[in-house]
């Protein structure tokens, strides 16, 4: 009787009906605010990749970019008659080949790729301040009679002088390993010399679809004209024929070489008004920005260097 028992009150059905509205308007609201973020970073995400994806494709359609690609595609894109030659090599002796065990080529091929790097140091100590183009001609002219050589081998000629077949195939690797460096690295600075700031990582990519699909053309090219002479890894009448054909058509990518004069005459490409405004700026940020600028071309001449080397390797 003392005490009194207080009750909670219950809510009534309609307050309880509008908190329940609130709450859903609440989190439909917080739905929708949602969604319209996502839909705006969508929006930023793919606004950016349509314009890194239009600056890719003015820099790849202008022609101081364009013409060095397709340079650099008719350079890869001759013949080869490595297929053969390598064939040719490990025949049998009773068959007309050399007889060279894969323990000899393997060594031969570390050794070539040793006179690459000399071919390499060679460049930058003697050729790094000579024309591009100059060095790629030179370099042209003496890697087509360098590439006959082989006939010395193929016709047995070496054995009228005492000298053996191992002796003189390393000799003559080591030769053109070296020279086909030294001869591409001036295509690497060109590549690297017309590529704007800002897509580099993507003209890399291209330029390397580019340079993979010369060396496609090139071996499916070889593999034709290997058939069409009729070598074969126990035939080998037509390989002479065969060795002189490629080295010359090596000659025929020096019809534009002009591109590579135009390009070198011009210097760096115009550049966007975005990204003219941020490189034309003075001052220390402006240097520091053109000193990452020039980093990341130098890195792109490593990269092409390497990917060249180990495409050679393989």
């Amino acid at each position: 009787a003392g005490f009194t028992v207080k009750e909670d009150p219950v809510p009534s059905s309609s307050s309880s009906s509008s908190s329940r509205d609130a709450t859903l308007v609440a989190a439909s609201q917080k739905k929708t605010d949602g969604g319209v973020e996502a839909v705006d970073a969508s929006s930023n995400n793919s606004g950016g990749a349509r314009s890194q994806f239009q600056l890719l494709w003015s820099a790849l359609t202008s022609d101081q970019v364009f013409r060095p690609a397709i340079f650099i595609f008719l350079w890869q894109a001759t013949p080869t008659c490595a297929s053969a030659f390598f064939y040719f090599s490990t025949g049998a002796v009773a068959d007309g080949g050399l007889g060279f065990d894969p323990d000899f080529v393997g060594k031969a091929s570390a050794v070539g790729s040793v006179a690459g790097m000399a071919g390499i140091a060679a460049y930058n100590a003697f050729f790094s301040t000579a024309r591009l183009s100059t060095v790629i001609l030179s370099t042209a002219c003496l890697s087509a009679i360098i590439g006959c050589t082989p006939l010395v081998l193929v016709y047995h000629l070496n054995e009228a002088y005492g000298i053996p077949d191992k002796f003189f195939a390393l000799g003559d690797g080591v030769v053109q390993s070296a020279l086909g460096d030294v001869g591409f690295i001036p295509i690497l600075v060109v590549a690297a010399k017309v590529c704007p700031p800002g897509v580099e990582g993507s003209l890399f990519a291209a330029l390397m679809s580019i340079y993979n699909l010369g060396l496609l053309t090139s071996q499916e090219l070889g593999a034709l004209l290997t058939s069409y002479f009729g070598v074969t890894s126990t035939n080998f009448d037509n390989l002479g024929p065969l060795v002189v054909l490629c080295s010359l058509s090596s000659l025929l990518p020096l019809l534009a070489l002009d591109w590579v004069r135009q390009v070198e005459d011009r210097g760096d490409p115009p550049q966007s008004n975005d990204n003219t405004k941020k490189t034309s700026s003075s001052g220390p940020q402006g240097e520091k920005r053109q000193g990452r600028v020039e980093r990341r071309r130098h890195l792109l001449v490593d990269l092409l260097l390497r990917v060249h080397r180990e495409t050679t390797k393989g």
